[in-house]
């Protein structure tokens, strides 16, 4: 072969190369794209089954549509594609969302892997309580070839790693910050002080099963206040993320923590707690 043709194929095969890491790295932004989309529906889920278990009238049909209005809402123009489905019960409210997944990529594509739609369900228990060889040749030309084409796999590989790990912080994060909000708001209308800790305790638990994280890595603290009239309560809820998760070989590393923390007054009106209602003036 001469040196004209040599380096010809050497353009190709750069080429090549460079399309490769393309294709690649959208499938990486598909998969951050995924990732955001899916905890958005798992948010607007949750508080949507919260709102219908927390309902003065209970289950019914004005309920259900106020639930699903507020769930459309937090979901903007992408929750007019979504179908909310209810199960409910005497104990329970059972929702089942099912939106379709926003996608850069040829939707027959996507549908092909078994993912064209995001479907959440969370069960919410009582009225509180929340419930994927050859001559040798010159090389010059081959760089951004084969040796490119490799290289975008690993870049791939590791970029979806990255990007799926960070996205597990920012929505362990979200989860905590739902539960420390659930628990600070279950201590303050709890019945007396004995119960207002475990009150917290149930909802941060069922807050974070409700986003569907494991109990275990949860941990929940007062930062300040008490069950008093008036008092300002702040929890702070927290949870362990491991450093790094690698599909098949589980999760690796030690792990770190986030936290959140939100804050709610005891009313000042209550009738059982010491003390004048100063706040309340």
């Amino acid at each position: 072969m001469t040196g004209r043709e040599e380096r010809g194929a050497g353009v190709i095969s750069t080429v090549a190369g460079v399309a490769v890491f393309l294709v690649l790295l959208l499938f990486a932004v598909q998969v951050l794209v995924g990732l955001y989309a899916t905890s958005v529906v798992t948010a607007a889920t949750y508080d949507a089954a919260k709102v219908l278990a927390g309902a003065d009238a209970g289950d019914s049909a004005a309920g259900r549509a106020n639930a699903e209005a507020g769930a459309r809402s937090q979901l903007g123009r992408y929750g007019e594609k979504a179908a909310f489905g209810w199960d409910n019960d005497a104990q329970t409210v059972r929702l089942h969302v099912q939106a379709p997944r926003p996608t850069l990529l040829p939707r027959s594509l996507v549908s092909s892997v078994g993912l064209s739609d995001i479907e959440r369900t969370v069960t919410v228990r009582g009225a509180r309580a929340m419930r994927a060889t050859g001559p040798r040749r010159d090389q010059a030309g081959q760089v951004g070839g084969v040796e490119g084409a490799i290289f975008g796999v690993l870049v791939f590989v590791l970029g979806t790693l990255v990007v799926v790990n960070a996205w597990a912080v920012v929505d362990a994060k979200l989860a905590a910050s739902s539960a420390a909000r659930e628990a600070t708001r279950s201590y303050v209308e709890a019945r007396s002080a004995p119960e207002a800790g475990t009150a917290a305790r149930r909802a941060a638990e069922e807050a974070i099963r409700g986003h569907g994280r494991q109990v275990e890595r949860l941990g929940l603290r007062s930062i300040d206040g008490g069950f008093a009239r008036c008092a300002r309560v702040t929890l702070e809820a927290s949870y362990r993320v491991p450093l790094l998760a690698v599909p098949v070989l589980g999760q690796r590393g030690l792990a770190f923590t986030v936290a959140a923390r939100h804050s709610e007054v005891v009313d000042p009106y209550r009738s059982g707690l010491a003390g004048e209602a100063a706040c309340g003036a």
